[in-house]
């Protein structure tokens, strides 16, 4: 055993605490600061951007398409390279780049600069850092994991309803540019440097068992979460290869409802803010509404974890796309603050659900085996999805002077992925390797 796991696993001893929660309190500090490039931050950004720079709402949102592309080609990689290596290097080293280039966004001049520094950064938050801190989670529980997913995905919701009002206030303030070096800044701080000292691969490395069952007698660093091992407390679970993963149905149908789920989420979290002040609503107003939205994901998030853990979880990810799509018809039909706050409170609690379920689900249905090297594989039809909801918003807008042909396509969408989920049995047993 190396001297650096010997100190990691009696210090995680002494502490009289599971190390997991720690790697999910870093998860969650550095997702809540790698929202500085999700779509309600570059929301509250789009207007002040647009005028200073005789920019169109469908050009900036290209910006979103793009990163989307570059994180579909890049999440492979770092699927393999996070199974591999861990996910403290793909962690910490893609939040080196990311805060370069959302500091690097401040210098944009032309549209083409504002590309190559957003769409790069956007594409290592989605392809590499959000995929190795999903992963890091899961690896570190089984039978809890719905609700330590949960609490990770807090980092997240809390950094989509508070940074745009954090970001509003500078941007009024002091301007634009600042707002994006601050937010370079930030990453840098809160979640390249924890990520970099705290961060672990898997508990058997530091002599500890998943969801911080008691250790076996012959359990060592050395093993891998599918060694077998007798004694209290082991913790089975399948554990599939890629290969056998694409072989099975159901993946591919999760690949399809998280890619119609994207659509509607990039779409709608980009374009909320603008709409909602096309409506009349206070541009201060329409920020705390979409922080409202994100508040309730949060609280969405951490109870649809607790749910998954007690009912079939293919059932709790339909329910959640089901609602979704009536959200989105509510949104339709905002006409002041009031109806606005009806729709950021029911759709913040269900977006919360299936944006971390789908993680889960995979995680539940394939093992942690080659947990980042699958979710690789289906993130580029995630992320290819994902960069057609912005500028089909957008390109709505500027056609028809609104938005409402773009919501009812979202809607559908949303139906759509309810159905494919309730099609998406789990796939049949294998030989099970104790974990």
């Amino acid at each position: 055993m190396s001297a650096e796991k010997a100190k990691d696993k009696n210090a995680s001893k002494s502490r009289g605490i599971f190390y997991g929660w720690v790697i999910v309190l870093v998860v969650a500090a550095a997702h809540m600061a790698e929202t500085g490039e999700f779509n309600p931050v570059l929301a509250v950004f789009m207007k002040p951007m647009a005028e200073d720079m005789t920019w169109s709402r469908a050009q900036i949102s290209l910006g979103i398409t793009f990163g989307s592309i570059v994180g579909a080609v890049l999440a492979p990689i770092a699927g393999r390279v996070t199974d591999r290596y861990g996910p403290r290097i793909a962690m910490s080293l893609g939040q080196l780049f990311f805060g370069a280039f959302l500091f690097s966004v401040s210098f944009a001049q032309q549209i083409f600069h504002f590309y190559l520094s957003f769409s790069i950064g956007r594409g290592i938050v989605l392809g590499v850092t959000s995929l190795a801190g999903s992963v890091a989670v899961s690896n570190w529980f089984v039978r809890k994991r719905g609700r330590a997913i949960g609490l990770a995905s807090l980092g997240s919701r809390a950094g989509q309803a508070f940074l745009p009002i954090v970001s509003q206030y500078v941007i009024y303030t002091y301007g634009w540019r600042l707002g994006w070096r601050l937010l370079g800044g930030l990453v840098w701080t809160v979640a390249m440097v924890p990520s970099f000292l705290f961060l672990r691969q898997r508990p058997e490395m530091m002599g500890l068992r998943p969801d911080g069952d008691p250790p076996t007698p012959d359990i060592s660093a050395s093993q891998d979460e599918g060694s077998t091992v007798q004694g209290a407390a082991v913790t089975e679970e399948p554990q599939w290869t890629l290969g056998e993963a694409i072989r099975s149905p159901a993946l591919w149908l999760l690949t399809l409802a998280a890619g119609q789920g994207s659509i509607v989420g990039a779409g709608v979290n980009l374009h909320l803010f603008s709409y909602l002040t096309d409506k009349g609503i206070p541009e201060y107003m329409a920020v705390t509404i979409t922080s409202t939205l994100f508040i309730m994901g949060g609280v969405g998030g951490l109870a649809w974890g607790f749910l998954a853990e007690r009912l079939p979880i293919r059932l709790c990810v339909s329910a959640s796309f089901f609602f979704a799509s009536i959200c989105v018809l509510i949104l339709m039909q905002v006409n002041g603050t009031f109806t606005a706050f009806v729709f950021a409170i029911s759709y913040g609690f269900v977006l919360g659900g299936w944006n971390i379920l789908i993680g889960l689900m995979i995680a539940s249905y394939f093992g942690r085996r080659s947990l980042g090297t699958i979710t690789g594989f289906i993130a580029p039809f995630q992320l290819a999805a994902n960069s057609v909801g912005p500028i089909a918003a957008g390109l709505a807008y500027d056609l028809t002077g609104g938005y409402v042909p773009a919501f009812i396509m979202f809607s559908i969408s949303y139906v759509l992925a309810s159905f494919w989920m309730l099609l998406a049995k789990p796939p049949a047993p294998k030989a099970v390797k104790v974990a």
